[in-house]
């Protein structure tokens, strides 16, 4: 009996192919009608809007340059860190010197004591009233005002800014920035302290 289910199973039949119609293995060409293939190129897949591998180095290299152009400032300003801090130089445009009009000396007195308690600088000059001429609503005025120069660090401009915009009586105060080339390190470096101190 085991013989015969031996033999059983040995007689199951086996498909037979003709030699010359053997199954091929699926490719990533598709037979047209004439029986000639079509090259995956021309084939309408999700694929075909990818770089292929000869475009491939070329999309990577503009990619590159992209991020380069768009990391450029910051990896100058992470160079320019490492650099001071090795050499002990000064990088310039760290701090600035800021210029604000006032219309009198009471008003130029508090801001400049404001700036300095919220240490939003680090010193300020009031300059004495000087005559000033400017256009304003299409009229040539002529006043006096008072300036004030103060010397804080430039990270610290929109803080200072806001702040003075809002103690000022002026519509449109004026203030101006200007960052600091260079300078007696020393006193530089006293600014970043007094202004760290916050």
């Amino acid at each position: 009996m085991i013989w015969e289910q031996r033999q059983s199973l040995l007689m199951i039949p086996v498909p037979q192919t003709q030699p010359d119609r053997l199954p091929t293995p699926p490719s990533r060409h598709r037979l047209r009608s004439d029986g000639t293939a079509e090259s995956p190129l021309n084939m309408n897949c999700c694929c075909q809007g990818l770089p292929h591998n000869g475009h491939r180095s070329a999309w990577i290299l503009v990619l590159l340059v992209i991020l380069g152009s768009c990391m450029h400032p910051i990896l100058k300003s992470i160079f320019c860190h490492i650099h001071s801090a090795i050499t002990g130089s000064y990088i310039s445009g760290t701090h600035s010197l800021v210029f604000v009009n006032c219309p009198n000396e009471q008003i130029a007195k508090e801001i400049a004591r404001g700036t300095l308690e919220k240490r939003l600088a680090a010193s300020v000059n009031i300059m004495p009233r000087t005559p000033v001429l400017s256009i304003w609503n299409g009229e040539i005025e002529e006043s006096t005002e008072i300036l004030l120069i103060i010397r804080s660090k430039t990270s610290m401009m929109p803080e200072l800014f806001a702040y003075i915009r809002f103690v000022h009586i002026f519509e449109t105060p004026d203030f101006i920035s200007v960052p600091i080339d260079q300078g007696n390190l020393d006193y530089l470096k006293m600014i970043e302290n007094v202004i760290s101190e916050k």
